[in-house]
């Protein structure tokens, strides 16, 4: 590096010997380090720095060695369809469709996928975002590779002897369901099911009341105000049709179930609505009465009413997620779509912890973990925490201990919860279906901690 001109960088010297027949070139750097000028300035964006430290190379062990997530053309190695979820988390506010699109014209986003896309080049398949989704749903054990990533970030942290726990929810995208709303979704699918069936087996048309009860749906959801009284008729009106169309279809399906060709998902549907008319009867004759595995969305039979008792949302609809905090990172521990209780989680949240990291020193959560039981796992592995102590022996320094601990899990942890909700899509997940919202959920909570 010249010292009169600083500026000039770094010299390639070419060193040429001339032999019979034949030119030899010796380079200073090898090829393999000389990259393009896209790829220097691409490392300095904040698409580069992030895909700077997620190891693609790792993280493909559970794929297949040959993706059959492609289309026609194979636009994506394994790297980059993991790539490309991560790259839909950090554009949480592009649909699937929007995401290729800008991809086309973008070579920032290419690079971060790993491909260089030719003048004359366009990915026209807008769909191939969530058919990947479905492929790494399919395939991918998440817990295995959350554990390859933190192992990835692990030199990197350095308060790893302080855990922090809190239970949060990541809401499906459903509209706000009601006893009502569900039962008229039924009754929508058993007529087009019925009609289907009618029509392909060339059977006469039976009297029902869906055009008349259509209606008073219609008339029902206009009122501004929906008393007990008027929701109960309702119901009762609905739950009728259902039980009348449902009778129109099991003779057809006994008579020409074997001729009939129905798809998986029309099957499962209709087994779901069973489920919910069964259910639905049971409330509506037993006033006050409650049932176990409520199902409350025909789209996602698999989502549960999750009663959390906040201020502004007394009830949430999603996964309930226990959540781990190392160093800022946060680290899925559990997660279920029923209703659970996260003080049960303290003693797998440090097992886990101690898997991942070594020991641990001091937790920090919420007050429903103060349990006898809890302090007293704590007090015998010699873990100090946050909890109001019991009785006396409260000394200056455990309080300023447990005012910094409760510090950093209300402004640190819960923190991160406002983040991956409204930057990396997590207020309202909307994929279609279980294993697609898991992928969605995981990979946005990976991005922020990325």
């Amino acid at each position: 590096k010249s010292q009169t001109r600083p500026n000039r960088g770094f010299y390639i010297i070419l060193v040429s010997l001339k032999k019979p027949n034949n030119m030899v070139q010796k380079y200073l750097f090898s090829h393999s380090e000389l990259a393009s000028s896209r790829e220097i300035i691409f490392r300095a964006t904040p698409l580069g720095k992030l895909r700077s430290v997620l190891p693609l190379e790792d993280l493909t062990n559970q794929l297949p060695a040959k993706s059959c997530a492609q289309g026609a053309k194979p636009w994506f190695d394994r790297r980059g369809l993991i790539a490309l979820m991560f790259l839909k988390s950090y554009y949480s506010e592009l649909s699937d469709a929007s995401l290729i699109e800008q991809m086309n014209g973008n070579w920032h986003m290419q690079l971060f996928c790993g491909i260089q896309l030719a003048d004359h080049e366009q990915i026209k398949d807008l769909s191939i975002v969530s058919r990947i989704r479905t492929y790494l749903g399919k395939y991918l054990d998440l817990s295995v590779f959350q554990q390859g990533l933190i192992s990835h970030w692990k030199e990197d942290m350095k308060q790893t002897h302080v855990n922090m726990q809190d239970a949060t929810v990541y809401e499906s995208y459903i509209k706000y369901p009601t006893d009502v709303k569900l039962l008229w979704d039924c009754c929508e699918f058993l007529h087009d099911f019925y009609e289907n069936l009618r029509q392909s087996t060339h059977q006469k048309k039976e009297k029902h009341s869906f055009k008349p009860q259509g209606i008073k749906q219609r008339s029902f959801n206009l009122l501004r105000k929906k008393s007990h009284k008027k929701s109960r008729r309702r119901r009762s009106q609905l739950l009728k049709l259902l039980a009348r169309l449902n009778n129109l279809i099991k003779p057809l399906l006994e008579k020409f179930g074997h001729l009939l060709r129905l798809c998986e998902k029309r099957s499962a549907r209709y087994q779901t609505i069973l489920t919910i008319m069964s259910q639905q009867r049971y409330l509506h004759d037993n006033p006050g009465k409650k049932v176990a595995d409520r199902i409350v969305s025909l789209c996602k039979p698999y989502v549960r009413a999750i009663v959390r008792g906040k201020e502004n949302k007394a009830v949430e609809f999603g996964l309930k997620v226990n959540m781990m905090q190392v160093d800022s990172i946060n680290i899925i521990e559990h997660y279920s779509y029923n209703a659970y209780n996260e003080c049960n989680r303290i003693e797998p949240a440090i097992a886990l912890h101690k898997k991942l990291f070594g020991d641990v020193h001091q937790v920090a959560a919420d007050r429903i973990y103060a349990t006898n039981a809890n302090r007293t796992y704590l007090k015998k592995e010699n873990i100090a925490h946050n909890f109001i102590p019991k009785g006396k022996g409260d000394t200056p320094q455990k309080k300023q201990l447990r005012n910094a601990l409760n510090r950093g899990r209300s402004t640190i942890l819960e923190g991160s919860f406002g983040n991956e909700k409204n930057h990396y899509g997590l207020r309202k997940v909307k994929a279609r279906n279980q294993a697609n919202e898991m992928i969605w959920i995981f990979f946005a909570v990976m991005t922020a901690n990325a």
